[in-house]
């Protein structure tokens, strides 16, 4: 069976694992973030907050997708689910002290930002994990799982 065999692949599950979680974080901020702004300012300031968390996200694209190309994109994976969970630690902080709206939401910012880079990193990252095209095949479901699931759950 095809999943059986990626499944014993140990590198795999812990890359599907973190592709997964930093999702669910990603979206769980995100709209986190709006409802913090909502419930500090209002519709408004949720307008503001949504254009500060996106705008940073479409300007690092570009750059986001040749990082794998100049990088070791192994090495641009961990760099951003490192930044990515600096940020977030930050904001969930932050928001638990109560800090200005600004705050939280441009740490979840830099969180989107980095986000950008999981993509693409993942991308050129993943057939390097996998032994065979079954393990490959799978890990393309299951990547593409934990992006529906992760918005669902976000």
């Amino acid at each position: 069976m095809v999943s059986e065999s990626a499944l014993h692949n140990r590198v795999l599950v812990r890359f599907s694992t973190a592709y997964f979680l930093a999702n669910v974080a990603e979206w769980i901020f995100f709209v986190g973030g709006l409802v913090y702004a909502f419930d500090k300012g209002g519709a408004r300031t949720t307008g503001f907050a949504s254009v500060a968390m996106l705008l940073p996200t479409a300007l690092a694209a570009p750059a986001s997708g040749a990082a794998p190309r100049r990088h070791n994109p192994h090495v641009v994976l961990v760099v951003a689910y490192a930044a990515e969970t600096i940020a977030l630690a930050g904001a969930a902080v932050s928001a638990f002290l109560d800090a200005p709206v600004a705050v939280v939401i441009g740490l979840s910012a830099i969180a989107a930002a980095a986000f950008t880079l999981v993509g693409p990193a993942s991308a050129v990252s993943l057939p390097a994990v996998v032994r065979s095209t079954r393990e490959l095949t799978t890990a393309n479901l299951w990547i593409g799982s934990c992006d529906g699931t992760s918005r669902l759950l976000g």
